[in-house]
């Protein structure tokens, strides 16, 4: 899916849950780095970006 992004974006966004780290280590191993901190709806979430140069990189 990221393969298909990344066609048309150098930069793909995730919003995963604070408390989610089973996402958040899995995000982080396709290369993933956290960007930034917020609260949605008084929820806090966290906000992962991945690059298209950082992606290649994690499978080569």
């Amino acid at each position: 899916m990221l393969e298909h992004a990344f066609q048309y974006v150098d930069v793909v966004s995730f919003e995963i849950g604070e408390a989610n780290l089973r996402s958040r280590k899995a995000i982080e191993r396709i290369g993933a780095r956290l960007a930034e901190l917020r609260s949605f709806d008084g929820n806090p979430h966290v906000i992962y970006k991945i690059e298209k140069k950082s992606f290649a990189e994690a499978f080569r």
